[in-house]
């Protein structure tokens, strides 16, 4: 007898249980389940513990990563979980998965290194300047507005940072977290002795065939005209690129007539960059900042043309003090200052003068 109401206390309180958990539980938990809080202030501790009494969910992390005292609001007392998992690592480094009945919460395995690298005199963006890690030996380059990105595991690293016509720069870093990192190159002329490349015509990479970039200092090099500097006359030093007459900045790519090459100066077309009857370009080449030719396999961004794409960038003007450059020639003259507004605006305002209109009128 005392057997037998042993037996049935045990069987009520299994069927209890079951009751019980299938009531909680009706079916196996999801991030879309709804949670109900028992207030709308509560720290990370008290939820987890609801989350394991109430809704009989496991747990798995390193106490160490997860900030129990950490309060959070909530705009209801019922939340889905998933916006409740959410609120809780958010602001960190930890994310997490559920399986069956079990949340994980573990940390990124990957984390972004980033910022923008400037000429430490002018603070002007760098464009294509090189960011290169040796021991993951990956790298990358900065874009047109001179920001660069690298995705990398958590670890020290040695980041090599070099452009041409500036010194390099070599610095550690400890990437434990998302950090932005702006890096300032100071510029540094150096004299070469003479150097003998030789290789193999299958290492050339097809993807950079029929482009080119040129950078202010490359632009200063190249000799002008009767001692006048002009973008459009740089540009026909490269092969496939000949003026249309001598003389004249209208060029001809690899055939093709003038009207068939799409000029953009940051980013916006041109339609006739050239003046005094086509001797010079309307660009004054002290406010260029960088070219980029596209003689073939142009990027599907430009839309297109038949001979080429001639992309200008134009400097974005000192932020750090006042500057002015300029010159006077025989044909023409120019003038370009630079200036800052407050700590993170710069204004440049650039000009060219022909004498052209002058002779005309006699």
């Amino acid at each position: 007898m005392k057997k037998n109401f042993l037996l049935k206390l045990i069987l009520l309180i299994i069927t209890f249980h079951f009751i019980y958990s299938t009531k909680v539980n009706g079916q196996s938990p999801d991030l879309t389940m709804k949670i109900e809080l028992p207030t709308k202030e509560i720290n990370v501790g008290q939820i987890i513990d609801i989350l394991k009494n109430n809704y009989l969910l496991l747990f798995s992390y390193n106490p160490q990563d997860i900030n129990f005292n950490k309060t959070l609001a909530f705009p209801s007392n019922t939340i889905i979980l998933r916006n409740l998992l959410d609120k809780i690592i958010e602001n960190t480094n930890i994310n997490y998965r559920l399986k069956d009945r079990q949340i994980v919460f573990f940390k990124n395995s990957k984390y972004t290194l980033n910022g923008f690298i400037t000429d430490e005199k002018s603070q002007e963006s760098l464009i294509n300047a090189s960011i290169y890690i040796p021991s993951m030996k990956i790298g990358t380059m900065t874009n047109n507005y001179g920001f660069y990105s690298l995705h990398l595991p958590e670890g020290k690293y040695e980041v090599q940072v070099s452009f041409l016509g500036f010194a390099s720069k070599l610095f550690e870093i400890q990437l434990d977290g998302n950090i932005r990192k702006d890096i300032l190159l100071r510029e540094n002329s150096l004299e070469l002795d003479e150097v003998q490349v030789v290789s193999d015509i299958s290492q050339i990479n097809p993807d950079r065939l029929g482009s080119h970039n040129m950078n202010a200092i490359e632009l200063k090099t190249i000799p002008g005209m009767l001692g006048e500097r002009d973008a459009f006359k740089s540009i026909q030093q490269l092969p496939g690129i000949v003026p249309i007459t001598d003389g004249v900045s209208n060029f001809s790519v690899r055939g093709g007539s003038f009207d068939q090459n799409l000029i953009l100066i940051d980013e916006a077309p041109v339609f006739n960059p050239v003046h005094t009857v086509g001797f010079f370009s309307t660009i004054n080449p002290d406010a260029v900042q960088s070219i980029n030719i596209y003689k073939g396999d142009i990027p599907a961004k430009y839309g297109g043309r038949i001979s080429s794409v001639i992309d200008v960038h134009t400097k974005e003007g000192n932020k750090n003090r006042f500057s002015a450059n300029g010159g006077i020639g025989p044909f023409t003259s120019r003038l370009s200052l630079e200036s800052p507004i407050g700590k993170k605006v710069s204004v440049i305002v650039s000009g060219r003068y022909s004498y052209s209109g002058v002779v005309l009128k006699g």
